[in-house]
């Protein structure tokens, strides 16, 4: 009993021991989405990342215009982004609505997405800075 024990333990550890070495890190990498899947703020931002093209709304073009912004710096760096689910609205059908806040340019920045699941979009209805108001009226 004790010698299929260490076999087994000897087999775990060859398991490791190759996963962690190679041109990438698999170990490192697939042990942390596996944890961070079940942050809640992870798997939003996971699934919001995941589309590769993201929908603008007439309303989020205009306000990035408004702002200066492109489109390219808002969406670079949505992975170091929080979601306040306080100001979200997870039960709407059929796209669930998320306010995704990150700091830019040294102010909060506050985006509204829609996530919906039966066809897998993403859109980015509206954004803003908080405690600020924009020129769009849509």
């Amino acid at each position: 009993m004790l010698r299929r024990f260490i076999l087994f333990g000897f087999g775990i550890f060859l398991g490791v021991f190759f996963l962690s070495f190679g041109p990438n890190n698999r170990l490192k990498k697939n042990l942390k989405d596996y944890i961070n899947y079940f942050d809640m703020n992870s798997r939003v931002i996971y699934h919001l990342n995941k589309v590769e093209n993201i929908k603008f709304s007439d309303k989020s073009i205009c306000q990035l215009n408004s702002y200066s912004l492109e489109k390219n710096d808002i969406l670079h760096d949505i992975l170091d982004a929080k979601v306040n689910f306080s100001l979200s609205n997870t039960s709407s059908k059929p796209c669930k609505t998320y306010i995704v806040e990150k700091v830019h340019n040294s102010k909060l920045l506050q985006m509204k997405f829609l996530l919906c699941d039966k066809d897998s979009n993403v859109f980015l209805e509206s954004l803003k800075y908080e405690n600020e108001k924009f020129n769009c009226l849509n």
